[in-house]
């Protein structure tokens, strides 16, 4: 069985962030779109600014950081955060194969 895929942040350099409370806009000057991010989204674009990381790590990473539980509710919420960033362009999956 292979390891689970590594996800990274696509646009490092490319990302202009403005914070309000809990919600972030990102502007992607690599795609010209901007987007609005909620603070679990923002969390979880944060967290593969740093690292490479599978689902379950950035699971682990944004539960200690929002202090929440890391059960089977927040992988699905990162799992489908995941395929939203995806879709977006904002993300890169690096398979171990690579």
């Amino acid at each position: 069985m292979s390891p689970p895929p590594r996800l990274r942040l696509r646009a490092r350099s490319g990302l202009v962030w403005r914070t309000w409370d809990h919600e972030s806009v990102v502007f992607n000057s690599d795609s010209g779109q901007t987007h609005l991010l909620d603070l679990v989204s923002r969390e979880a674009l944060t967290c593969l600014q740093g690292a490479a990381l599978d689902v379950g790590e950035l699971s682990d990473r944004m539960a200690e950081r929002l202090d929440i539980d890391n059960n089977d509710e927040l992988r699905l919420y990162v799992e489908r955060l995941v395929s939203q960033f995806d879709e977006l362009g904002l993300i890169d999956t690096e398979s171990s194969a690579s």
